[in-house]
C-alpha cells in the first residue's frame, strides 16, 4: 500500500492576492450587512441610498434604471425612505413634472459614523498583505471589468453614469 501523498503546493503571489481580495469582499459584505441592520434598511433600500450618494440628485426614472427596480416598486420604497429621513424629494426647477431625489445629510453622517471600524479593518487587511502589488493589480482589473460592463450596458440603451477611468 502506497503512502498518501501530501501536496506541497506553494501559493503564488496572485493566489495570495485573490485571497486578500476575498478577505476584502467578506469584510465589505459584513460591513454592509451590519450597517443595514443598524439603520433598519433592506438590501434594495441600501442600494438606492448608496446609488444616490454616489450619483447625486436624479429622477426616479433614472434611479429605477440604475438600480434595476420597477418604477412602482421604487416609488413605494422612496416614500418609505423619505418618511424615515433618508432621502429628499424636490420638484425639478425647470420641469415641474420631474421629481428629483437625493440622499440626505443624515444618511451621509450615519454612513461615515458607522464606516470607521470597517475602514480600519480594510486598512489593516491591506497593510497585513505581503502581496500588495498583485492585490492592487487584481482590484484594477475588477474596476476595468466593471467600467467595461457599464459601457456595454449604456451601448445597449441603459442610462449609466460612468466612473472616471
Amino acid at each position: 500500500m502506497e503512502p498518501a501523498s501530501t501536496s506541497t503546493h506553494v501559493p503564488s503571489a496572485n493566489e495570495h492576492a485573490w485571497n486578500d481580495v476575498l478577505a476584502w469582499m467578506v469584510a465589505s459584505e459584513s460591513y454592509i450587512a451590519q450597517l443595514r441592520s443598524t439603520l433598519g434598511l433592506s438590501a434594495h433600500e441600501m442600494n438606492v441610498l448608496l446609488t444616490l450618494r454616489t450619483d447625486g440628485t436624479t429622477t426616479i426614472s433614472d434611479l429605477a434604471l440604475r438600480v434595476q427596480l420597477s418604477r412602482p416598486a421604487l416609488t413605494n420604497m422612496v416614500q418609505r425612505l423619505q418618511r424615515h429621513g433618508w432621502i429628499t424629494r424636490k420638484i425639478h426647477a425647470s420641469d415641474r413634472r420631474k421629481v428629483m431625489l437625493a440622499a440626505t445629510e443624515r444618511f451621509d453622517e450615519q454612513l461615515v459614523e458607522h464606516s470607521t471600524p470597517w475602514r480600519h479593518r480594510l486598512r489593516n487587511l491591506a497593510s497585513a498583505s505581503e502581496h500588495w502589488e498583485p492585490l492592487r493589480m487584481v482590484l484594477d482589473d475588477v474596476g476595468q471589468i466593471a467600467r467595461r460592463s457599464a459601457w456595454e450596458l449604456q451601448d445597449a440603451g441603459h442610462r449609466i453614469t460612468h466612473p472616471d477611468p
